[in-house]
């Protein structure tokens, strides 16, 4: 009977036993298990780690076109001058000397004659300085140079470049003689690589740059023989009013 109650004893107190140590699994249980107890933000915080998630820009980057457009700027580099009568002369390599013939071998004028009229001379031509041209009047106006035919002519063919019409002078008197030292090597005219067309002057010669300007080539240019001489002539050139000279060739120099 006593052995019976000792048992039953026993099997209680080992029921107590059992449920306690139950419990205290249980709780150590819990307290192991993460995200069973909440933790502390400042914990939170210090235990984990701030991981930076990259934000995906929405902007939309145009993609290049693969084909390229050339560009329709023209290209910078050396131009062309336009040419231009008084700025571009083309180069000359030897300049054409050309006589001037007034008359055919019968005396008659090889240019045409415009106008008639008496007049008188009384030396020789500034213009074309050779034998049997003359400077003139005819009226109150100044011939210059006027040719004549032959010593025993009535008259002289006046004209005022190789490219110009004639006009006649009856003489009312006899021809003066021939002036000492007359250049037959001057150029009556010349004819520039620039197509300037240039006669002598036989008046006052402008200066330029301190050069006399005896040829004019025009209202506004002048122009002055470098070289008389060989086979290129070159000349200075320049506007009335200009401070400074240019050289340029002579294509075709015309003499009396």
């Amino acid at each position: 009977m006593r052995t019976r109650l000792f048992r039953a004893a026993g099997i209680v107190l080992g029921t107590v036993l059992l449920a306690g140590c139950g419990s205290a699994t249980v709780a150590r249980t819990a307290t192991r298990t993460p995200g069973k107890v909440p933790q502390s933000s400042a914990s939170a915080a210090r235990h984990t780690p701030h991981v930076t998630t990259p934000v995906r820009s929405t902007a939309t980057t145009p993609k290049s076109n693969a084909t390229t457009t050339p560009s329709t700027t023209p290209a910078t580099g050396p131009t062309t001058p336009k040419p231009s009568a008084q700025t571009t002369s083309p180069t000359i390599v030897k300049t054409r000397v050309r006589v001037f013939t007034p008359f055919h071998a019968d005396g008659t004028p090889s240019v045409p004659v415009t106008r008639t009229r008496a007049g008188t001379c009384w030396t020789s031509s500034v213009a074309a300085p050779v034998r049997g041209a003359y400077r003139c009047f005819g009226g109150n106006e100044i011939l210059d140079p006027c040719f004549v035919a032959s010593e025993d002519a009535a008259g002289v063919l006046c004209l005022t470049s190789p490219w110009a019409t004639a006009q006649k002078l009856t003489l009312r008197a006899a021809l003066p003689a021939d002036a000492p030292g007359l250049d037959a090597t001057r150029p009556w005219a010349l004819e520039l690589a620039n197509g300037a067309r240039c006669v002598a002057v036989t008046g006052t010669a402008p200066a330029v740059a301190g050069v006399s300007l005896a040829y004019s080539c025009g209202k506004r240019h002048g122009a002055a023989l470098i070289t008389s001489r060989g086979s290129l002539l070159t000349a200075h050139y320049a506007k009335f009013d200009d401070s400074a000279l240019r050289t340029i060739g002579v294509a075709v120099a015309w003499r009396a």
